[in-house]
């Protein structure tokens, strides 16, 4: 007991530490301590800052015109892929455009913008802009927009605008809502003619690198245009994506399948 009791004793000849000093340390350790723990949330939520390395925050939509996400890419950062070309500006804007759109004779650009963002929603407006040239809608890229269009002898212009809603209700899943107005113009036929479209994607988190996705959508309501439903994977790892997906559109005058295939690279 003596010699136990002894290591608790301050010995002759050494001052014991002032308690106001032992205070301070711990005071300042603590405020260290919580400062860091307040840095690793923010930048694990700031989806302008990891948007692209995550399949969880995939800014980009696999079918065109009528689906998105409400992410956008974080500033400076770019994606080349066979699908788009998009680069990310001040973590709020997103620009791009579809290359081989351009070689099917349709010139386009688009935009998107981040209007709410947090841990569990993102929401985003976004707007595009296409002109379809004379003999655009004989390619097949013009059948993923409006199955009416025809542009044999004409040119159109098409002004889709809507916004999109992505919610995580739990880490491995999510829900991907877009509502699209596309106003097209041109000759007399297609003057102020205006397409409402609403899809719904789902989007299943499995492990870290891979996402299951059902895809559905209505496009045009009172003027029916088609019904889509389709399925779709992807798999991320660092820079590269890919994404394979199979749709089936429903028309009035008969039904349509196509398989969509995207590859991408973030820089």
């Amino acid at each position: 007991m003596s010699s136990n009791a002894s290591q608790w004793r301050v010995g002759k000849g050494v001052r014991p530490v002032p308690l106001c000093f032992l205070i301070s340390m711990l005071a300042l350790s603590g405020a260290q301590a919580q400062a860091s723990e307040a840095e690793v949330p923010h930048q694990s939520t700031d989806e302008g800052a990891s948007a692209g390395m995550s399949p969880k925050l995939t800014p980009l939509g696999l079918y065109p015109l009528w689906e998105n996400t409400g992410h956008v890419l974080g500033h400076g950062r770019l994606y080349v892929g066979t699908q788009s070309v998009e680069i990310g500006l001040l973590d709020r804007v997103q620009l791009g455009g579809r290359p081989f759109s351009f070689v099917f004779r349709t010139p386009n650009v688009h935009a998107k913008v981040s209007l709410l963002r947090n841990e569990r929603l993102s929401i985003a407006a976004h707007a595009e802009a296409l002109v379809f040239l004379p003999g655009s809608s004989e390619a097949f890229t013009s059948s993923n927009y409006v199955s009416r269009l025809d542009t044999r002898d004409v040119t159109l212009t098409v002004l889709p605008v809507g916004a999109t809603a992505s919610f995580t209700p739990v880490p491995w899943f999510q829900l991907h809502g877009t509502a699209t107005v596309m106003g097209t113009f041109g000759n007399e036929v297609y003057v102020g003619r205006a397409t409402v479209g609403a899809s719904l994607v789902a989007q299943l988190l499995v492990r870290e690198h891979h996402a299951f996705s059902t895809h559905v959508g209505e496009m045009g309501f009172w003027n029916h245009d088609f019904t889509l439903i389709g399925a779709s994977y992807r798999f991320r790892i660092r820079w590269f994506e890919a994404q394979l997906g199979y749709f089936y559109r429903f028309m009035p005058d008969g039904g349509q399948s196509s398989p969509l295939l995207s590859l991408g690279a973030y820089l």
